[in-house]
């Protein structure tokens, strides 16, 4: 009888192990974030908030993870995500032109979906974003110390003279700007700018409506980033409104067809934001959140895990991939 017992017992154990294995499988479906996806040769810039990493990294990152996970459409990773098949999204932020040059190929060739989110003031454009700048400011600066622009720069960020701009101060810089309304940080910035030698390079750094169009074709799905990347929760309802409603309007002008998906730019979101969010037609929202799905998981709240270069490397270029399935 004893015996009988325990034989019962481990049933029910293993039986209960089951279970929640079964529950945690369904749970591991993940959305991955990339931003820039540099081309062979190409260094990301010293002073950068925005992830950059190699096209090979990014191959790397990408033919792994389909050997873990169906990579689907994030509406069907949405539809689907009580299904204990392991899923898995792509997503881009921003909207940069490297997306289609050097990531686009590649999913392909892979035969893989995909989704960019875009920043609707940056189609077509020249001009990087206001991170991208003052991280030529910090180059500029850091190459003349003394200079004029190296005075200004620590006045401004209440830097002590003798110390040495570096990343640490770039990086805290951004963190704390982000807290500001976007007209201030134009006034900073061009009190600032004026004193960088101008950049000789012409090149477009965000895609067009022409590549938008054509990867859509080839099942890269577009969505909204807003209209000029603000962090939404600092935002009055009318700004707020604009962000949302006419980003969607642009994009929907440009693809001829309905745009439901949206990021919030840094992640951020509030209880009215995504309610804005969704009275402006979006059915599916990201955010980051750095974490796999789970069945509950609100659709207007997903979370991302964002791959970033210095995370998921080994060696000097390596890919590692025991360190990226340490977080999925």
């Amino acid at each position: 009888m004893p015996s009988a017992m325990r034989i019962l017992s481990a049933c029910l154990v293993k039986t209960g192990a089951i279970r929640v294995l079964r529950r945690l499988k369904g749970q591991r479906h993940v959305i991955l974030t990339f931003h820039r996806i540099l081309p062979p040769g190409s260094r990301s810039l010293s002073f950068d908030s925005c992830p950059a990493i190699p096209v090979d990294f990014f191959e790397d990152v990408v033919r792994f993870t389909k050997t873990r996970f169906d990579i689907v459409p994030l509406i069907d990773l949405v539809e689907k995500r009580k299904s204990t098949n392991r899923l898995a999204a792509l997503t881009f932020d921003d909207g940069w032109r490297d997306n289609y040059d050097v990531a686009f190929p590649i999913l392909k060739d892979l035969n893989l979906p995909a989704t960019i989110f875009v920043t609707t003031s940056k189609i077509g454009g020249h001009e990087p974003f206001w991170q991208q700048q003052l991280g030529r400011v910090f180059e500029a600066a850091v190459q003349r110390p003394t200079s004029p622009l190296d005075v200004l720069l620590k006045k401004r960020l209440g830097i002590p003279k003798h110390q040495i701009l570096g990343k640490t101060h770039f990086k805290s810089t951004v963190l704390s700007w982000k807290e500001r309304s976007l007209a201030t940080i134009d006034n900073d910035m061009k009190s600032l700018t004026c004193l960088v030698p101008k950049s000789e390079s012409t090149a477009r750094l965000f895609l067009n409506g022409a590549e938008l169009r054509e990867m859509q074709e080839h099942g890269i799905g577009i969505g909204s980033h807003s209209v000029n990347h603000k962090v939404l929760t600092l935002e009055s309802p009318e700004s707020l409104e604009i962000e949302l409603r006419q980003s969607r309007f642009e994009l929907e002008n440009i693809l001829q067809r309905p745009v439901p998906y949206f990021s919030y730019p840094n992640g951020a979101h509030s209880p009215i934001v995504v309610r804005k969010a969704a009275e402006c037609g979006y059915v599916v929202a990201c955010t980051t959140g750095d974490r796999a799905i789970g069945a509950d998981d609100d659709v207007m709240r997903l979370p991302r895990i964002d791959v970033g270069w210095d995370r998921f490397r080994t060696g000097e270029r390596g890919f590692d991939d025991s360190a990226f399935l340490a977080v999925l």
